[in-house]
C-alpha cells in the first residue's frame, strides 16, 4: 500500500469519525431540548398538581366546617328537644 491510499485511508476515516462525532452532537443536542422541554412540563404538572392538592385541602376544610355547623346546629336542636321535655316533666310533676 502506497503512502498516497494510506493518507486517502486516514482521511476517509477521520472523515467518518467527524461526521460520527457531529451526528452525536446532533443527538446530544436533540437529547438536551428535549430533556428541557420534559423539565418544563414537569414543572407544570407539579404546579398543577400542587393546585389540586391546595383546592383538595381547602374543600375538606370548607366541607370540615360545614360539617361542624350541621352537628351544632343538631346539638342547639337537641339541646331545645330535652329543654322543652324536662318542662313538660316539671308540669305534670306540678299536677300530680
Amino acid at each position: 500500500m502506497s503512502d498516497d491510499q494510506i493518507f486517502e485511508l486516514l482521511e476517509k476515516r477521520v472523515y467518518l469519525a467527524l461526521k460520527k462525532i457531529a451526528d452525536q452532537h446532533k443527538i446530544i443536542n436533540s437529547l438536551m431540548r428535549e430533556k428541557q422541554e420534559l423539565e418544563h412540563l414537569l414543572q407544570d404538572k407539579q404546579r398543577e398538581v400542587d393546585q389540586v392538592r391546595l383546592e383538595l385541602e381547602q374543600s375538606l376544610n370548607h366541607t370540615d366546617s360545614e360539617m361542624i355547623e350541621k352537628f351544632q346546629e343538631r346539638e342547639e336542636k337537641v339541646k331545645e328537644r330535652i329543654q322543652e321535655l324536662v318542662d313538660k316533666i316539671d308540669k305534670v310533676r306540678l299536677l300530680e
